[in-house]
């Protein structure tokens, strides 16, 4: 709080970490009780660090701090339910952003919730493409399964589960293997 205006790249990293440090005080994903109110203060910190983009003109660092405060954003309002405004972040987050495909993906559960099958769907299909296969996102296919699955199709929702057993229990087995070295 103390960091001058009068530097808005030091003053843009400042606000973000004021609101990551509000969202940890605020109890949000853990089993107490929620603080509104540091809630608020942290939405309104990510929220200023886009007005310093605006304002001050996109330097390296300050774009970099906006896209990283367009996700918090965008979680933030997702783990408390209020998923239009989700959409609304996730989805001003540019195509050459480096965080891009996880916003597509952590979208796509928020178009889960809002029962839009068809976007969510479409996200994933983006997720999963061959472009995109050195990325690791195996609870995608988690999420793909569970939409067929409410839409009655449960052959393809039967055959996205194998694929992804398939894919990750070698994986599952090669880590307990690695773990069980040490116990």
């Amino acid at each position: 709080q103390a960091v001058s205006r009068k530097n808005p790249t030091l003053f843009a990293r400042a606000k973000y970490l004021e609101g990551v440090i509000d969202v940890a005080q605020s109890g949000l994903g853990t089993e107490r009780n929620l603080n509104a109110d540091k809630l608020t203060a942290a939405a309104e910190s990510f929220k200023e660090v886009l007005r310093i983009q605006r304002d001050a003109g996109g330097t390296e660092t300050i774009d970099r701090v906006a896209a990283d405060a367009l996700l918090a954003l965008g979680r933030l309002f997702y783990s408390t339910r209020q998923y239009d405004v989700a959409v609304t972040y996730y989805d001003e987050v540019a195509t050459d952003n480096p965080h891009w495909l996880e916003a597509i993906y952590e979208v796509a559960w928020v178009q889960f919730q809002l029962k839009n099958y068809p976007k969510a769907l479409g996200n994933l299909h983006s997720v999963n493409s061959p472009y995109f296969a050195s990325q690791y996102f195996p609870e995608s296919r988690v999420l793909q399964a569970l939409i067929l699955f409410y839409n009655c199709r449960y052959d393809d929702a039967d055959a996205i589960v194998k694929e992804f057993v398939n894919d990750y229990y070698p994986l599952m087995t090669q880590f307990k293997a690695e773990i069980n070295q040490f116990a």
